[in-house]
């Protein structure tokens, strides 16, 4: 099995997923194991960052 981190243009991790093939993807970073906890952090230079998550542009302040 494979695990992988989906990232989008920013390089946020959008997607974790276990695949029974190898994936070549700029888009897809090979993991260890399936960590949903990477969901949401910003994947840089080969390291994993919390990032200050987005405000709902309907959130009140």
């Amino acid at each position: 099995m494979f695990y992988y981190a989906q990232i989008n243009e920013e390089n946020i991790c959008v997607g974790v997923s276990n695949l029974s093939s190898e994936v070549v993807a700029d888009n897809m970073i090979i993991i260890d194991t399936m960590d949903t906890n990477l969901l949401g952090k910003k994947y840089n230079n080969g390291n994993w960052e919390a990032v200050e998550p987005l405000k709902n542009k309907f959130e009140s302040e």
